[in-house]
């Protein structure tokens, strides 16, 4: 499971010179904004891609839900990703989890940037139900978050 790990930490080294932190995760910011979480547990046979949606306020928490659950039916709009609630951070978030044993890096990156894509598109969609005026709120990304151009 180690060597899953270290495959890992390849791929990213590949993407942008990116590494696992001693947690193994790691933080991203891409080109369009979209905060990136990877994460790797240790001794696991997958990962998870976690790309923040928006965050939420009490005002409009129930049309919010409704919406995501409407964009997780089926997990068509979603493209097999999950849209989930952080209770902890109180936002949103598209999230996926890939096997090591049946993903390629350029799977990994095909797979990033369609997260990448299918997010901003989904802020929008919030944006456009009224849950914030101007831009989804974006709390600062971890200090260890790089850039990443997808």
């Amino acid at each position: 499971m180690e060597n899953n790990v270290e495959q890992l930490s390849h791929w990213l080294k590949d993407l942008g010179d990116f590494q696992l932190n001693d947690e193994g995760n790691c933080f991203m910011v891409s080109e369009n904004n979209v905060e990136v979480a990877i994460l790797g547990p240790e001794n696991a046979d997958r990962f998870y891609i976690n790309c923040f949606l928006i965050e939420l306020n009490d005002a409009q928490r129930d049309a919010v839900f409704e919406l995501a659950l409407s964009l997780n039916s089926y997990q068509e709009k979603t493209r097999g990703a999950t849209i989930a609630l952080d209770q902890v951070n109180n936002r949103l978030n598209l999230c996926y989890r890939l096997e090591y044993q049946h993903c390629n890096y350029q799977e990994f990156v095909n797979i990033l940037s369609n997260l990448i894509e299918l997010t901003k598109k989904f802020q929008v969609q919030f944006i456009e139900l009224g849950q914030n005026s101007t831009a989804p709120a974006m709390q600062s990304a971890p200090e260890d978050a790089l850039m990443m151009r997808v």
